[in-house]
């Protein structure tokens, strides 16, 4: 059986279409980021294809 990834480093660059007319990033964007940060924690520490379940 494979060993779990325990490290991950993620770093995410806000594109054009992410950031409004007065600089800051959309909430959407930020949500979308925390999304992908969250499967790839759950699939690198279980081995597995993962999907979201919740986010609160």
């Amino acid at each position: 059986m494979n060993k779990p990834q325990r490290d991950i480093t993620l770093r995410f660059l806000a594109e054009p279409q992410d950031i409004n007319f007065g600089g800051k990033v959309h909430g959407g964007a930020v949500m979308k980021w925390i999304d992908l940060a969250a499967y790839v924690c759950a699939a690198g520490w279980s081995g597995r294809y993962c999907v979201t379940a919740y986010a609160g």
